[in-house]
């Protein structure tokens, strides 16, 4: 069964056969159903444009004509019971006019065209008339040519119909069948939108494929259908799409939101996902131009929930009350906190609260569901027992002082739910980015937020590598997407080499590889066969902190003589780090490791290596060190041509399997004087 694209727009009676009948096609044909084609100040609207390897490409002209008074060589008179008798262009002279407009922008690329300055492969056009019988298309034929009209037997068979497709004449005598990549150039030739390109430098990275452009133009009276089916919840239609770094995942979402927000202009669409930069320098840039799309994180929208019945102050962070835990608190309380570590002790409150395991009971004596597949074998009951009298002073502490943000989306889930506070908006279809990171506890909130007695809409995007946050299954977190889940192949953020060395980190790590993995599948084998070709992921290592901050802002100052500085970023986690004056004075970009997924630069450095991985629990070391390996995929990603990574010390034993695919350089001295290019 051949994809239709836009099937909507197929509204007058003939177009909507042609349609039908076009579906019966190959399974590896395209059908783009009214598109517009544009080249330089020429553009065209036919009825179809059909695009199969074999066929090359057909423009399809539909004409209603039920009776036809007079044949010419360039009109037909046609008999209108409403407007009388009326002149006629020929539908397939039609067709030409826009076949040609789709050549003549085809040919502007050089890697398409022969010797010759021609396409190599076919292209054709043709006029159909659904209401016309075998005997007036013959006469027709006779008059404008054979092969160039379909009539009414012509869409009954779909064998019979591919053959009529594939026997219109073509304007070339020698062809061949399209290579997969002018296949890719004729579809972003029709839609430019599937173009996917660097947000700075406007360099095109890819093409997104056929399985993206069928998610992205998903009917949407099929998808009520399949959710009057299928969902567990009436008129709930719920899809996922998963997938590596850098596939495309939030390109996609951002083409389905916009399409969707133009196609249903009475809809109201929520845009929302955890990470603030990626909404506001991703999200909000391609979608605020459209007045029913609201693009929110997700803590922005419970803040707005949780201010209608309290006033606002700050929420703390779960970390800073640890940290203040260990300087103010009792001295068995700061051993306790020395011994798991803030960030371990910080995450696992965290987790106790999104999961409801908030008393004694169920934390010490039910599986740390959520914390990893095999988290339950890596905390005894003793152990247990110390980390909740750690929870109980955190709670503690924070009665004298203020909420958390766990508290604060806790508090709007109870309010909504004691009807205490209403949301301002309700949403026809709601968009999740990077939603591996979310909670069951925030999706039961946005499912507040959605219409109630309509068809609505979940659209989910996730990176199962990615979690690094939380560890829930789609089970867990209320949503049925057994059935629902497309799996996105082509990597096309970053060049070959820094994929492959950030992929080899969990490449053979099950661990890492099992997170969200509740659908009994795995990570699908990727296509890399289209990546851009680069260097290695550079590694330095210098003698000192000093020369490693030297070395870095100078070779910063070098690159932004060609590279503006938001196209930079300096990656980590330390405060000190993060808070460097000589980093920040180069102009880039400088931020949190965790706060970087979804977001992408061309070039990345990551300081201070070996402290990303500094280990200060002595439990669940296989958990840890997969998490660990995680972050650094992750980091590694965000980096589209470039990534160098400095240690002062020995490679870190646990990016091992990375070695073989990294350059090492060592600087024993750096001083002014140095450039990149005396390396």
């Amino acid at each position: 069964m051949a994809t239709v694209l836009n099937e909507e727009h197929c509204q007058k009676n003939g177009e909507k056969l042609v349609c039908n009948a076009l579906k019966a096609l190959p399974d590896d044909w395209i059908v783009y159903a009214q598109p517009t084609l544009i080249h330089e100040n020429e553009q065209r609207f036919p009825d179809f444009v059909i695009l199969g390897k074999e066929l090359g490409f057909a423009v399809l002209e539909v004409k209603d004509w039920v009776k036809i008074e007079k044949i010419l060589p360039l009109k037909a008179y046609v008999w209108d019971s409403k407007l009388g008798s009326r002149e006629e262009e020929p539908p397939h002279l039609q067709a030409r006019k826009a076949a040609h407009v789709l050549v003549n922008k085809l040919q502007q690329d050089k890697d398409l065209i022969n010797h010759t300055g021609k396409l190599p492969f076919p292209y054709r056009y043709i006029g159909v008339l659904p209401f016309q019988p075998l005997s007036t298309i013959t006469q027709l034929s006779k008059v404008w040519g054979e092969g160039y009209i379909l009539g009414e037997s012509d869409l009954k068979n779909a064998n019979e119909l591919k053959v009529k497709l594939l026997k219109i004449p073509v304007p070339q005598k020698n062809f061949t069948n399209l290579t997969q990549n002018q296949f890719d150039a004729i579809r972003a030739a029709i839609n430019p939108q599937l173009i996917l390109r660097e947000p700075i430098s406007n360099f095109v990275k890819g093409i997104l494929d056929e399985l993206q452009e069928k998610v992205i133009y998903e009917p949407l009276i099929l998808l009520q259908e399949q959710a009057a089916k299928q969902a567990q919840e009436v008129g709930l239609y719920v899809r996922l799409v998963r997938g590596v770094a850098g596939t495309g995942k939030t390109d996609v979402l951002i083409l389905r939101a916009k399409w969707l927000a133009e196609e249903h202009p009475e809809k109201t669409i929520l845009v929302t996902t955890y990470n603030k930069p990626l909404s506001q320098d991703r999200l909000q840039p391609s979608l605020a131009h459209l007045p029913n799309v609201h693009v929110k994180t997700f803590d922005a929208l419970c803040a707005e929930l949780y201010m209608q019945k309290y006033h606002w102050s700050s929420p703390q962070d779960p970390l800073g009350v640890i940290a203040n835990l260990e300087t103010e608190g009792e001295h068995t309380l700061r051993e306790l906190i020395k011994k798991y570590g803030k960030k371990f002790i910080s995450d696992e409150i965290v987790w106790m609260k999104e999961s409801g395991r908030t008393t004694a009971e169920e934390y010490i004596n039910l599986p740390r569901e959520g914390r990893g597949s095999v988290s339950d074998k890596t905390l005894s009951k003793s152990q247990k027992h110390e980390i909740f009298s750690v929870y109980e002073a955190y709670e503690e502490y924070l009665k004298s002082t203020c909420i958390d943000w766990v508290n604060m989306r806790t508090k709007v889930w109870e309010l909504l739910q004691q009807q205490k506070i209403t949301p301002p908006v309700k949403y026809d279809a709601i968009f999740i980015d990077e939603a591996q990171h979310f909670a069951p506890r925030w999706i039961d909130i946005l499912k507040a937020q959605l219409k109630e007695n309509t068809s609505s809409a979940i659209f989910l995007c996730e990176d199962p590598t990615q979690s690094v946050f939380r560890y829930f299954s789609w089970k867990q977190k209320g949503l049925d997407v057994v059935g629902r889940t497309k799996w996105f192949r082509k990597p096309y953020r970053t060049t070959q080499q820094i994929f492959e060395a950030a992929y080899a980190l969990i490449k053979n790590d099950e661990l890492a590889r099992s997170q969200h993995n509740d659908l009994n599948d795995t990570i699908e084998e990727l296509d890399c066969s289209s990546m851009r070709q680069g260097v290695k992921p550079q590694v330095f290592f210098f003698p000192d902190k000093t020369t490693e901050i030297l070395f870095i802002t100078q070779t910063i100052q070098e690159l932004l003589k060609k590279h503006p500085q938001k196209s930079i970023a300096v990656l980590h986690t330390e405060k000190d780090i993060l808070n460097n004056q000589d980093l920040k004075k180069t102009g880039v970009v400088v931020d949190s490791a965790l706060r970087q997924t979804g977001m992408e630069y061309n070039i990345v450095f990551i300081p201070d290596l070996e402290r990303l991985f500094t280990r200060d629990v002595n439990i669940a070391l296989e958990e840890e060190e997969s998490k660990q390996r995680l972050a650094m995929y992750m980091l590694m990603t965000r980096a589209r041509d470039m990534i160098y990574l400095c240690c002062r010390g020995k490679f870190p034993k646990l990016l091992a399997e990375m070695e073989p695919y990294v350059e090492k350089i060592i600087i024993n001295a750096w001083n002014s004087a140095n450039t990149p290019s005396n390396l």
